[in-house]
């Protein structure tokens, strides 16, 4: 079942149960943003920051990729027409993916079920915001299809534009920066003068290159744990917390369905089928469950066959460390840290009683059977000073 037909089957008993039992559509109790900060190691916050609503809309946080040719990948200029020709040197095809309201790693797979290609085999250069509408470029390596043939299948909340022939493709990381256009919607008015001045202070000065819930798993936020049980060579563990683990944070029929396959687990094939009632939310789930049908005991093979949702563990318990670290030493930074994920014992020293806490020191061992985490060195800016393009404060009718 590919993600299109997931969601429809989905949507089908979404409907039943709205029918039949509207209550369990009730959605997941509201994280207070305190509790969030401390979850995810931001603890040096200012305490009289301005109350408001960001992402209240997708087009509320508005991302556009600026890539390493300093060009925008813009979200209001579409177009069809195909640049360059294919031939023996230009055949990777490359587009602009515009999507709304969906994470990247979504967007591509759904791409990548459509056209029958690897999802290896498509190039970005980072993971875009969710809950936002967000355009960046991508990359089809030796792509099979014509760019007219692309533009017949039809994508919900994805837009493909811009089609050229050329060469290369794209790694993580390879883009110069992300373009903001952020509403944000505050409780009260606020001057343009008093905002400008804010604006001004935190381009001179910076603010704390933190990284936010979404890191972290949304309404979740638990892939920060899940991570922190693998770095812990707790395999088993973080398997069944990311099966059935319930957050008072998720809907109600989430809550319900985790529990329910929980009550029968390790009846494999009860839990396949209770998770996919919701295929398209248990997406996940259910291809680790179609790998322990066959080798039920093999609870490190089930997370390799997630591998991608394993290195958001990964990278989210490394960017708790980060926060943590740059919380803690606010006041003298350096002007990059390196990350957690390298084999340099000496660059992660900095980490060494965080990880002693965690009892996570030998994460490198307990990472060892997952070749895809990719451990090298690596450093991250500790404050970021964002460009100021403009400003506007507008008052609702």
């Amino acid at each position: 079942m590919n993600s299109q037909e997931a969601y429809e089957l989905q949507q089908k008993n979404i409907a039943l149960l709205k029918e039949k039992n509207p209550d369990l559509l009730a959605p997941g109790k509201a994280r207070d943003e305190q509790d969030v900060f401390q979850e995810i190691g931001m603890h040096h916050m200012p305490q009289d920051r301005t109350r408001g609503y960001l992402r209240l809309f997708p087009e509320d946080f508005i991302v556009e990729e600026i890539t390493q040719k300093d060009t925008v990948v813009r979200i209001n200029d579409p177009s069809t027409i195909v640049v360059g020709e294919r031939d023996a040197k230009n055949r990777t095809l490359w587009f602009d993916l515009i999507k709304i309201g969906i994470p990247t790693n979504i967007a591509l797979r759904q791409i990548s079920e459509a056209f029958d290609i690897p999802e290896n085999k498509i190039g970005y250069a980072g993971l875009k915001d969710s809950d936002a509408i967000t355009a960046q470029k991508i990359a089809f390596s030796k792509m099979p299809l014509t760019p007219e043939e692309v533009y017949t299948k039809k994508f919900k909340n994805i837009f493909l534009s811009h089609p050229s022939w050329g060469n290369g493709s794209l790694n993580r990381g390879s883009l110069n920066a992300n373009r903001f256009t952020i509403t944000v919607r505050t409780e009260n008015a606020i001057e343009n003068d008093t905002f400008q001045k804010v604006i001004d202070h935190i381009s001179d000065h910076g603010i704390l290159n933190y990284y936010q819930a979404q890191r972290f798993g949304g309404q979740r936020l638990m892939t920060h744990k899940f991570g922190k049980l693998i770095a812990q060579g707790y395999h088993t563990a973080a398997l069944r917390q990311f099966l059935f683990h319930t957050s008072e944070y998720e809907s109600a029929f989430v809550q319900k369905t985790r529990q329910e396959a929980k009550s029968v687990a390790p009846d494999w094939k009860t839990v396949q089928k209770i998770f996919m009632q919701f295929p398209y939310t248990f997406g996940h789930e259910l291809r680790a469950v179609e790998y322990l049908l066959s080798s039920p005991d093999n609870h490190i093979g089930a997370l390799i066959a997630i591998k991608d949702q394993v290195l958001i563990w990964s990278y989210a318990y490394a960017s708790l460390l980060f926060n943590r670290y740059i919380s803690e030493h606010h006041d003298n930074l350096p002007e990059k840290i390196p990350l957690l994920l390298t084999n340099n014992r000496h660059e992660t020293k900095i980490y060494n009683t965080y990880l002693a806490e965690d009892q996570a020191k030998e994460f490198r061992t307990n990472l060892s059977d997952f070749k895809f985490i990719v451990l090298r060195s690596r450093k991250g800016p500790t404050k970021v000073y964002p460009k100021k393009y403009a400003i506007k404060c507008l008052m609702a009718a």
